[in-house]
Order: structure tokens, then sequence, then C-alpha cells
């Protein structure tokens, strides 16, 4: 009998009882998760304070790259392998991934050439390619311990990377150092996060024996076949979240508002992609995977509501800061329709974050990609019609309908689920 078994069937002390070890492991993720979160916002202020803006320019162009590839370069990984069934295919899907990540990481350098025309230090790109491998690997250890709804894992993958990247940023920002080194920097705290978590054996499979030739090529056909919609679709997705910060230059008065709204907003977001939503995705994949519709339905509304609090929790909190650091005499002239263009551009980001898989994880691959695709068309649209405060407000406008759109993508589907 499982634990949700248990829960159904129990009197009500002993389901008590039989939630209380489950929620102790989750109190202690969240302590984890939320040290490892101070000490990576401890490791972005320290090249400020340290007036190393050569570093930090790096390292949001490298970023920025990272960011429009690395989901892509590794076959959505994050999006299939948590619902992907039986131990061959899992083992195929991690083994074609890496040799994909590795494969469009290396293509990166191939744009070395550029350096010198868009006034880059040499070796950008090859700072930028190991930040793509790197943080791949990273995000594919977190989607493993996902998988196995390893909670304590999930929060030590972000307690990993806050020491290594707080170590090496305090390293890299003090010493005699180039404008690379805290990409390179960055880079080596992913691949510490990563092996950490590869010595934790609840993601290791069963050992299994060496399958034949033949299935083995049915198995990699599958995962790659599966895999093309979701990686075009990251692509997209990855171009849409790029795009707004090309933004910032013709805002005028608006553009240093704007900037911290996007800081603040896009720290709340991380915490939701990496402390909030894994634990739920581990929850929601084990649902699909075993095929239970009402625990999908009750996840997946619990991580709905909790989204969206810490949206509205995001964007006061990102207007309230923009509003203080700016001349109580200037804000008037920006501070509603930036406030339209924050609720509109931000608040479905940060609201669907926790259901951001959910269509890849139910087989709707097709339907993600149109809508990540539209998504990114739209966008685009919108970024090259308007100009200035309006230019937000239209993206913001396709992200809100998009995520209106996102939400029966997200539920359980009347038919049939994947198979793979």
């Amino acid at each position: 009998m499982t634990l949700e078994e248990d829960r159904t069937t129990s009197p009500g002390g002993a389901a008590a009882a039989a939630r209380l070890p489950s929620l102790l492991r989750r109190l202690a993720f969240v302590r984890l998760a939320l040290a490892g979160q101070v000490l990576t916002f401890a490791a972005m202020v320290v090249p400020i304070l340290l007036r190393r803006s050569d570093q930090v320019l790096i390292l949001v162009f490298a970023s920025a790259i990272t960011v429009l590839l690395t989901n892509a370069a590794m076959l959505a990984y994050p999006f299939l392998y948590p619902v992907v069934r039986g131990p061959r295919m899992a083992r195929v899907a991690t083994v074609w991934s890496l040799v994909a990540l590795v494969v469009v990481s290396a293509a990166v350098v191939l744009a070395t050439p550029l350096e010198p025309v868009l006034d880059l230090p040499s070796g950008t790109f090859l700072a930028a390619a190991v930040l793509t491998g790197t943080l791949g690997l990273y995000d594919m250890a977190v989607t493993r311990v996902v998988r196995a709804d390893d909670t304590t894992g999930i929060g030590l993958a972000r307690l990993y990377y806050g020491v290594a990247v707080l170590v090496l940023t305090l390293i890299t920002s003090l010493g005699p150092f180039g404008p690379l080194a805290l990409t390179f920097g960055t880079s080596l705290a992913y691949a510490v996060a990563a092996a950490g978590l590869a010595v934790r054996r609840q993601h290791w499979g069963p050992r299994l024996p060496r399958a034949s030739r033949s299935t083995r090529r049915r198995l990699r056909r599958a995962y790659l076949a599966r895999s093309v919609r979701p990686a075009v679709a990251s692509l997209a997705g990855g171009w849409t979240v790029f795009l707004p910060g090309l933004a910032i230059p013709g805002l005028g008065a608006a553009a240093e508002p704007w900037a911290i709204v996007s800081r603040i907003c896009g720290g709340f977001a991380t915490v939701l992609y990496t402390i909030v939503a894994p634990p739920f995705e581990a929850r929601l994949s084990q649902a699909v995977r075993e095929r239970r519709p009402a625990e999908f339905a009750a996840a997946r509304r619990r991580a709905l509501l909790l989204s969206t609090a810490v949206a509205v929790l995001a964007v006061v909190a990102g207007l309230a800061l923009a509003a203080y650091s700016t001349e109580r005499d200037a804000v008037a002239g920006w501070f509603l329709p930036l406030a339209g263009a924050t609720l509109l551009f931000w608040g479905p980001l940060l609201a669907g974050a926790t259901i951001n898989r959910l269509p890849n994880f139910l087989g709707r691959d097709r339907s993600r990609l149109y809508w990540d695709a539209g998504r990114a068309v739209l966008v685009t649209g919108a970024f090259l019609a308007t100009s200035g405060v309006t230019r937000l407000i239209g993206m913001g406008a396709v992200l809100t309908l998009s995520a209106v759109l996102l939400l029966p993508m997200s539920r359980w589907p009347a038919a049939s689920l994947p198979r793979s």
C-alpha cells in the first residue's frame, strides 16, 4: 500500500501519522533550498558591490545565450524525463540528452569570430559554451531527483550551488582575474552541484542487463522523435523570455524602474522554478506515470494557487522597490503604465511557473509547440510594432493571453496519456 492510498483509507490518526514523515522531509527540503537561495542572492550582489561590472556584463551576456539554448540542447529533458515510463527508456533519455547537450554546447564556440564585431573579450563564446554545458548538467541532475521524488535532493541541489557559487564569486571578484572569470566560476558552481547530486543513489535506477541492439535502437528513435517538439518549443520559449531585455534602452525614464522590477520578479521566478515547482513536479509526474487523475488534479490546484500568490507578492514588491529607488517627483510619470506592464508581463509568467511543464508531462507536445511558437511570434510582433512602455504592455498582453490558454493544456487529458 502506498502512502497516498494509506491517506485515503486509514482513520484520521493513522493518516496523520503517515503524513508526518513526508511533512518533515519537505520541511527539511525548504530549509536547505532557502539557505541555498540566500547564498545565491549574496553571490549576485558581491560583484556589484566590488564594482566588477566587467565580469557581470559577460555573465549576463553568456546567461542570455544559455537560457535560450539549454532546454533545447538537452532535448527538453526536464519536460520529458519525469514522465517517461520504464527504466530502459529513462536510461536512453539520459544518455542521448547528455550527448545532445555536449554537441550543442560545443557548437556555441563556433560563434567566436563574432567577438570582435560585438566588441566582446576574447573567449566570451567559449565561456558561454561552458556555462551552457554545466547548467544543462545541473538541470539534468535536478530532473533526475525530481523523478525520484527526492525532495531532500532538490533542496541539496540549491544548497550545493549556493555554497559553490558564493565561494567562487568571492574568489573571482577579489582576485586579479579578467572579465570572463565570473562566468567560468558560475559554470564550475553548476558542475559542483551536479556532482554532489550524482552521488545520491535515490535517483539511480535498477541495474539492467544489456538490451539487444534492436531494442536500444527502437527506444532511441522513440525518445528522439518525442523530444523534437518540446525542444523546438523550448527555443521559442527562451526567445520569449529573452526579448524583453532588449526593450530597456528605449524606455526612457521607465528604464531603471523596469530593470529593478525585472530583477526582483526574476528573483521570485528563480525561487518558483528551483524551490517551489520541483516538489510539485515530482508529485505530478508520478501521478501521470501511475495514472492517478485525482492526485494530479489536487496537486495541480495547489501548485497553481501557490505560484499565483507568489506572483502577486513579486509584482507588488518589484513596483514598491522601483518606486522607492526613484525620485518622488518622477514616480508619477512612469508608475501607472509600468504597473500595468508589470502585471501583464510578470504576473502570468510567475503564476504559471509551477504548471509550465504539465502539457509535456501529459503528452501534449504538439499543442505546447504551437503555444510556444505562437507566443514567440506575437511577442516579437509586439516588440517590433511598438515602442517605449507601450512595447512592454503589448508583450505583456500576449503573455497574459497565452497564460489563459495554458490552463486547459495543463489539465488531465480526457483520452490517452503518453506511452513512452
